[in-house]
């Protein structure tokens, strides 16, 4: 099951819960039990640290591009 973000719609609690596709609807706040949305984040832009990589190549060392 995946990991999905959330955010209390009552008390502005943000948060992570590994919940399975169909019961993201279900979710609650752990905090105050209000409603929640889920938060869509950037999780494509985000590298993990000693990539080695800067995130501006653009092709393999030495070339043109990057």
């Amino acid at each position: 099951m995946p990991n999905y973000d959330f955010r209390c719609k009552d008390c502005g609690e943000a948060f992570s819960k590994r919940v399975s596709w169909s019961e993201k609807e279900k979710v609650v706040c752990p905090k105050c039990e209000g409603k929640t949305k889920q938060l869509f984040t950037g999780f494509g832009m985000i590298k993990g640290a000693g990539s080695g990589s800067t995130g501006s190549d653009c092709g393999p060392v030495g070339s043109p591009f990057g």
